[in-house]
């Protein structure tokens, strides 16, 4: 299927409520088979300690992957499956020598092809922002559909990830010009409940699926 794990959930900077954490188990037993990851993206240190076990152990039982952002020490110590590193954080070589074979290693390339190209061994890349992204002010690069069709040009089976600012409404966009794996974070978390906007994607992904193969 066309959409198998092409959504890959970002979580707010902050802990996750009782409600939002009950919702999450059910999009995750209802969904599971279109979650690309699951990315935990506490930026304090100290808060996002507390939030990993509970996290772990729910990724874990439907077996989707928990990946960490910026942090390879708590990655490690608490052996999720994965970390996501942007340009000052850890290199994909140290990461790789750090981490046990077999773990996700994502790396943030902005709108940079040639940041992408030095990462070819990565697990993923991810650009953007591709829109305006109430999760991440003033980001550090624009990225365009300009980026993806530039990313086409290099020989590679590296997954692509596309970043910011992306919602019910545009996604599709994105996976029409070469995007592989699209991210939500802002989206799913404010206003109505995640599991029912993440429901709405995927209604509009089978919708996309449909007009693709009749």
């Amino acid at each position: 299927m066309l959409l198998d794990k092409t959504f890959y959930i970002l979580s707010p900077d902050r802990q996750i409520t009782a409600l939002e954490y009950a919702d999450l188990a059910r999009l995750f037993q209802d969904f599971f088979a279109y979650v690309y990851a699951f990315q935990l993206r506490i930026k304090d240190k100290s808060l996002l300690e507390k939030e990993i076990p509970r996290l772990s152990s729910l990724c874990c039982e439907y077996k989707i992957p928990l990946i960490i952002n910026d942090f390879i020490d708590l990655a490690l110590r608490f052996e999720t499956d994965g970390v996501h590193v942007g340009a000052g954080d850890n290199t994909l070589e140290q990461c790789r020598y750090l981490l046990p074979k077999g773990k996700i290693v994502g790396v943030s390339c902005y709108d940079d092809i040639e940041r992408a190209k030095k990462n070819l061994l990565a697990d993923y890349v991810s650009f953007g922002c591709f829109f305006e992204s109430q999760t991440k002010h003033n980001p550090p690069a624009k990225a365009s559909l300009a980026t993806l069709a530039k990313w086409k040009n290099v020989i590679s089976e590296v997954p692509c990830v596309c970043i910011g600012g992306i919602n019910k409404k545009n996604f599709v966009q994105l996976l029409r010009n070469g995007a592989n794996i699209v991210a939500f974070s802002d989206y799913l978390w404010r206003g109505e409940s995640p599991y029912e906007k993440f429901a709405a994607l995927v209604e509009t992904g089978k919708y996309y699926e449909r007009s693709l193969y009749g």
